[in-house]
C-alpha cells in the first residue's frame, strides 16, 4: 500500500536515474525519460491513465499525494489524488514553457516568462486568482503544506493559500521588500532581507511568530526550516531559533555548543 512492494514493476525498474515519493507511493525516472510508478494507487502509485504521456520526462515533482512530471518540451503530466494536484485538466492549456513545479498540498508551476499557474486544493494554494495579477516576473516559489510564497524579480513577495499556513502576508507586507530568500516550515514562512533582517508570517507556533527573538535577528546570512521551526545563522556564527520546541524551535539546551560556527 505504501510502496514497499515493487514486484509488479520490477522488470521496468532498470536504468533508473531518480526516485521521487509522495506520502505512500514512488515514481522512478528512467534514463530514457520514461516513468514507472508504484505504491498506493490513490496517491500516485497508479499512473496507467497517463502512462502513454510519460515519455521524454526531464524531472518529477511530488506533493503529499500526487506527482507532476515535467517533460522536455515544457509541458506537464499529473496523476494521483486530484486535490493534491493529480488532476491538472483545468489548467492543462496553460501548462507550457514550464521551468519548475512547486508542491505542498497543491501545485504551482513557474513558467519561463515568470508567470505562475496553480491547481489542486483551492484553499491550500491551488486557487491563485486573488493574486494572479501580481504573479508576474516571479523568480522562485516556496511552499508550506497549504500555501505558497512567490519571490519576484523586484524582490517583493506574493503569498496565497490558507491564511493559517502562510497564505496571507498582509500584516507584514510593507516589510517584505528587498528579499534575498525565503524558507518555509509546514505552516509558516520566513523571509531574509538583503539587510540581514528576518520577517515571518503564518501559524505562530510553527515559526510564523518570531517576536520573541526579533531583536536577535540581525546580520543573518542563512535560514533553515524544519517541519515546525526555524533556525537563523548570523554572520557572527550565532544561531537563533524559534517555533515549536518539538521541532527545534528551542535551542537553549545546546546553545553553548553552537556558538562561533565559523
Amino acid at each position: 500500500q505504501c510502496g514497499g512492494d515493487s514486484s509488479a514493476v520490477r522488470n521496468q525498474l532498470t536504468d533508473v536515474e531518480e526516485i521521487y515519493a509522495t506520502e505512500t507511493a514512488f515514481a522512478a525516472l528512467r534514463s530514457n525519460g520514461d516513468v514507472v510508478a508504484w505504491g498506493d494507487d490513490l496517491c500516485g502509485g497508479d499512473a496507467r491513465d497517463v502512462q502513454d504521456q510519460l515519455h521524454n520526462v526531464s524531472s518529477i515533482f511530488a506533493s503529499n499525494k500526487a506527482f507532476a512530471a515535467l517533460k522536455e518540451n515544457g509541458t506537464v503530466v499529473t496523476w494521483g489524488k486530484a486535490l493534491s494536484g493529480g488532476n491538472s485538466s483545468a489548467v492543462h492549456d496553460q501548462l507550457y514553457d514550464v521551468e519548475r513545479i512547486y508542491c505542498g498540498h497543491a501545485m504551482a508551476a513557474l513558467r519561463k516568462d515568470g508567470s505562475v499557474i496553480t491547481w489542486g486544493h483551492g484553499a491550500y494554494g491551488g486557487d491563485s486568482r486573488n493574486v494572479q495579477e501580481r504573479l508576474l516576473d516571479v523568480e522562485q516559489i516556496y511552499a508550506s503544506d497549504a500555501a505558497f510564497a512567490a519571490l519576484k524579480q523586484d524582490r517583493t513577495i506574493v503569498a496565497w493559500g490558507h491564511s493559517e499556513y502562510g497564505g496571507d502576508s498582509r500584516a507584514i507586507q510593507e516589510e517584505l521588500v528587498c528579499i534575498q530568500t525565503v524558507q518555509a516550515t509546514s505552516s509558516a514562512f520566513a523571509a531574509l532581507r538583503e539587510d540581514g533582517t528576518v520577517h515571518t508570517w503564518g501559524l505562530p507556533h510553527k515559526g510564523g511568530d518570531s517576536s520573541s527573538v526579533q531583536d536577535q535577528l540581525y546580520e543573518v546570512r542563512e535560514i533553515a526550516g524544519s517541519y515546525g521551526a526555524f533556525a537563523a545563522l548570523r554572520n557572527d556564527g550565532a544561531i537563533i531559533t524559534w517555533g515549536d520546541a518539538n521541532y527545534g524551535g528551542d535551542s537553549s539546551p545546546v546553545q553553548p555548543l553552537i556558538v562561533d560556527m565559523f
